[in-house]
């Protein structure tokens, strides 16, 4: 497949970026992309990484709805967190995070925003971007890994014209889903 970042329906297996920015400890980073409409499952997250030779860079990976007023990150979407990822790589490479149980994101008429996160536990890993791809990206500090930002803590954040290489592959649901301020209901 060819590369890709936001939420695409393949598991790319090129980088999506052309040069790297340091993920240090404790940040949380977030890009937002837009779904689009329909009810969806996340089957896999991912970003292309690298790490500080001789060391091994951690991180979790997760989906957040979109905080409209404040146009940041809102609530942590129910499942989506990955739990701690390592790398240990010096090459640009894709970390992953396959779902057991997959996350159920619903897109509205028109489509609907959710942010694709990345946190980190040290300052080993380099992520993957495009310098001047002109997606903003949102970034926080003061927070504690691996518990990450509240709604609130993500209306802090610094501004930058980063595109990076997240991804989460989706694929139609069997049974629909309704995303209500991170949690679900069924409504079919």
């Amino acid at each position: 497949m060819p590369s890709g970042n936001g939420f695409i329906t393949y598991s790319p297996d090129t980088r999506y970026g052309s040069n790297t920015v340091n993920g240090t400890l404790n940040s949380s980073w977030g890009q937002k992309f837009l779904l689009v409409e329909g009810n969806w499952e996340v089957t896999e997250i991912g970003i292309y990484v690298a790490s500080t030779a001789g060391y091994t860079g951690i991180l979790h990976l997760g989906i957040f709805t979109n905080d409209i007023v404040n146009n940041c990150p809102g609530i942590l979407v129910d499942g989506s967190d990955t739990g701690e990822l390592s790398h240990d790589t010096t090459t640009v490479t894709k970390i992953n995070h396959s779902y057991s149980v997959k996350p159920l994101l619903t897109g509205e008429v028109g489509g609907t925003y959710f942010w694709l996160c990345h946190y980190y536990g040290n300052s080993y890993l380099y992520f993957d971007r495009i310098a001047t791809g002109g997606t903003t990206l949102y970034r926080t500090s003061g927070n504690t890994y691996p518990t990450w930002p509240t709604d609130t803590q993500w209306h802090t954040h610094y501004d930058s014209v980063y595109d990076t290489g997240i991804y989460a592959f989706y694929q139609p649901t069997s049974v629909g889903s309704k995303i209500v301020t991170g949690s679900m209901i069924q409504i079919g």
